[in-house]
């Protein structure tokens, strides 16, 4: 009796450990899935930024403070205040007080987000660092809680 019971806690540390190996190797994988989507999103705002600037860059260069670029080119005012904090509780849109206009609440293809979708939605903020220099926050909620997940690009016109 006393084999079986050392046996089946031996079997238990084995499996506990394995299924703990696999957890973190699976949020890994969705961590970096996360952050691959996220810069395609970053990248696909500073093309947008470099077309834009390209045609007229008046508009941009008028911005002071936070913007996007939605999918038909058009320049969204994104709260006019300094990004929020990188915290849990920071990503919410202007309709229900927040600071991120919902149209700069794109998923993974650089569309508007769609309320209820399955995809992550990333929360894009832009800013004027210096004359021609342009910082692209992307921010998102990371999977399984804790505190969101932030790739940030900067492009600068010479």
């Amino acid at each position: 009796m006393i084999e079986v019971l050392i046996a089946i806690s031996i079997v238990s540390v084995v499996l506990g450990g394995a299924f703990a190996s696999s957890n973190r190797s699976l949020n890994s994988t969705q961590n970096s899935k996360e952050r691959d989507l996220a810069l395609r999103v970053t990248e696909s705002q500073i093309e947008r930024i470099h077309g834009s600037l390209a045609v007229n860059p008046a508009p941009l260069n008028a911005q002071a403070n936070g913007f996007c670029i939605t999918n038909g080119t058009a320049i969204i005012d994104n709260s006019g205040i300094s990004p929020p904090a990188v915290q849990a509780d920071t990503l919410t849109v202007v309709a229900s007080g927040g600071k991120y206009d919902p149209q700069c609440v794109v998923d993974a293809s650089g569309t508007q987000y769609a309320s209820g979708a399955s995809s992550t939605p990333f929360y894009v903020y832009i800013e004027v660092s210096s004359p021609n220099t342009y910082t692209a926050h992307i921010r998102w909620k990371k999977v399984g809680g804790g505190d969101n997940q932030e790739t940030t690009l900067i492009y600068r016109q010479y």
